[in-house]
């Protein structure tokens, strides 16, 4: 289940750089496991502590890491 989860994530972002929506300098593996292991990490975390906050901290990072690999098109294209 969690190798399946990390290739399906790894194919989108792949889709996202072979469209050219999402740059060629982010390695799609090593991102998708980096946000799989946090999320998980952070999911624990909010359980013992009885709050969302990680997982809202986690989410924003990864968001934030994510547009800085978007295009320059996609991101002119949000202002």
């Amino acid at each position: 289940m969690i190798e399946n989860s990390f290739k399906l994530f790894t194919s989108i972002l792949q889709e996202g750089i072979d469209t050219g929506e999402l740059s060629s300098r982010l390695n799609p593996e090593e991102f998708a496991q980096r946000m799989f292991i946090s999320v998980e990490g952070a999911n624990a975390i909010c359980r013992v502590l009885g709050s969302v906050k990680p997982m809202h901290v986690i989410i924003k990072g990864f968001r934030a890491e994510l547009e800085s690999h978007c295009n320059e098109k996609e991101q002119s294209e949000k202002s």
